[in-house]
């Protein structure tokens, strides 16, 4: 489909580094007395995520450590199917393992239905935080 094509031409993960897929759409955030913050990336499937897995992992991990952030994620989103992937830095707060979406096997969590940080991964990680 054209949605496809459009999404494959400026999107995917095999086209950019890790380093550029964490850092092209990346919005900071400080609430409840913790700094982060979150990626996005657009696919067309998220099968695409298991052959760059090891290297997303490792450029969120970076982008913890060089910002000097509380925590940073990066949510992998099918915009095909409307649903989503989230990737949590190695180093975060307990807390956050009280996401309410299930850990998979290779380590992401499973976000079903997600494809906006901003009305619906936020406020979730907001709720969590503030409480």
């Amino acid at each position: 489909s054209f949605g496809e094509q459009v999404v494959s031409a400026g999107a995917g993960l095999a086209n950019r580094t890790p380093q550029e897929i964490v850092s092209t759409d990346i919005k900071p955030y400080d609430a409840g007395g913790y700094k982060f913050a979150v990626a996005q990336a657009e696919v067309t499937d998220l099968l695409q995520i298991s052959e760059h897995l090891e290297g997303l992992r490792r450029a969120v991990d970076e982008l913890h450590d060089k910002r000097g952030l509380d925590f940073a994620m990066l949510l992998i989103t099918d915009v095909v199917r409307g649903s989503s992937r989230l990737i949590v830095s190695s180093e975060h707060p307990p807390l956050l393992l009280e996401l309410p979406y299930p850990p998979l096997p290779d380590g992401t969590r499973d976000a079903p239905g997600v494809v906006s940080r901003k009305k619906q991964l936020l406020p979730v990680v907001l709720g969590l935080l503030e409480n």
